[in-house]
């Protein structure tokens, strides 16, 4: 693997910002004017699976639609490409992926993530932050492409922060599918519904698109450490990765 320079990662950031800012702007407009108009947007679940009944329903809708808007607006404006490149340039020691963790997570994501545009920002100050905030032994977070970690990751087939790795790249493929209303709905989905699937009898039940989307990264890691340790793709797993393929989130 060609190791990419600074400057080399600096441009390939100004590139993803003009075509994909850019190329995307028409398909973002429609999306943000059916937005506004259609009233569409679908709430994140609550621990049981349903919404508030009655009128806290439809306050929680009406909530929900207004962020959805915001969020729109601000992928018209492109601000996740712009966080690529303002991160590039403020931190010029993030990285690309390596040659082992594209491979391994390519095993999940296949071509469908923009692998060039993918940084690590190793021992990262946002992510100690957040680790001090909520007290855990470590922490990642997720702005634009960039993936912030409290400390160095080790990544190798099947280790455990290999299995981390592929759950931050979940929410990356999350951004480019549906956009920056993902961080809002990850968030929702930390305190309602947390990161637990429910194992292999929703698995087999549910959509993809039925998980949150805490649990749509687990499941990608969890799909990930199951077919890295036994050689084989798990029948659960082959489906709801397919549907992530194809963009069913």
């Amino acid at each position: 693997m060609v190791r990419v320079g600074f400057f080399g990662r600096l441009l390939l950031s100004l590139k993803s910002l003009i075509v994909v800012g850019l190329g995307r702007l028409p398909q973002r407009a429609l999306g943000w004017i059916f937005h506004l108009f259609f009233l569409y947007h679908k709430p994140p679940l609550h621990q049981d699976g349903n919404l508030l009944p009655g009128r806290k329903n439809r306050l929680t809708v009406l909530a929900w639609w207004g962020i959805g808007l915001l969020c729109k607006t601000l992928d018209l404006l492109a601000l996740a490409e712009w966080a690529d490149l303002i991160t590039q340039l403020l931190h010029p020691r993030a990285r690309m992926l390596s040659a082992t963790e594209k491979e391994e997570a390519r095993k999940i994501f296949g071509a469908h993530l923009n692998w060039n545009q993918v940084r690590l920002l190793e021992g990262s100050r946002l992510a100690k932050i957040g680790k001090w905030h909520v007290g855990s032994e470590s922490m990642a977070v997720c702005v634009g492409h960039t993936l912030h970690f409290s400390r160095r990751i080790v990544c190798f087939p099947g280790s455990r922060d290999m299995r981390w790795l592929v759950h931050e790249l979940a929410h990356v493929v999350q951004l480019e599918r549906i956009g920056l209303v993902y961080i809002p709905e990850a968030l929702w989905a930390q305190r309602n519904g947390g990161y637990d699937h429910g194992g292999t009898a929703k698995l087999s039940a549910w959509s993809f698109g039925s998980f949150n989307r805490e649990q749509q990264a687990e499941i990608c890691a969890d799909c990930y450490l199951k077919m890295a340790l036994s050689g084989e793709e798990d029948a659960h797993c082959k489906r709801l990765m397919e549907e992530l393929k194809q963009g069913l989130i």
